[in-house]
């Protein structure tokens, strides 16, 4: 039994899941420095089986200023050999946009939308293996957001 499956996982090639692009963010909540926010992003998976992300820590920087961290509210699975979009929902803590973050704030009140970057790391598992994958993800975030 052992051997037969060293010799399936061995003839399995794993492929990257490759993020197409980021679709939308959406701020559904920002108050005392709590940050909560949902961003759908367009995954492919062309490997043959699901995989399930269980994990995911971020640092969110507004340009290139640091002003909070995000996690991941709830796992979420990728389906198999698929392409299509996912909302992913997010809870954070951004009180360092109010001490730290002048520069955005700045921006913001000159109408100037400010780049929002996510990075960090997921941690994805499918079948026996799990694998930590480094992601950053960059969108304009429109001051429109902040204000739903």
């Amino acid at each position: 039994m052992a051997i037969g499956l060293s010799i399936l996982i061995s003839g399995c090639e794993i492929k990257d899941i490759e993020l197409r692009e980021v679709q939308d963010v959406d701020i559904s909540s920002f108050d005392k420095g709590k940050i909560d926010g949902k961003i759908t992003v367009l995954l492919n998976n062309p490997n043959s089986f699901g995989v399930t992300v269980k994990d995911a820590d971020f640092v969110i920087f507004a340009g290139k200023t640091q002003v909070g961290t995000a996690n991941l509210k709830h796992s979420f699975k990728i389906d198999a050999n698929e392409e299509k979009a996912y909302p992913i929902e997010l809870s954070g803590d951004a009180s360092d946009a109010l001490s730290g973050g002048i520069s955005a704030v700045v921006g913001m009140l000159f109408g100037k939308d400010p780049k929002l970057v996510l990075k960090g790391n997921i941690k994805a598992k499918g079948l026996f293996i799990t694998r930590t994958i480094p992601v950053e993800l960059e969108t304009d975030l429109k001051m429109s957001d902040l204000t739903n």
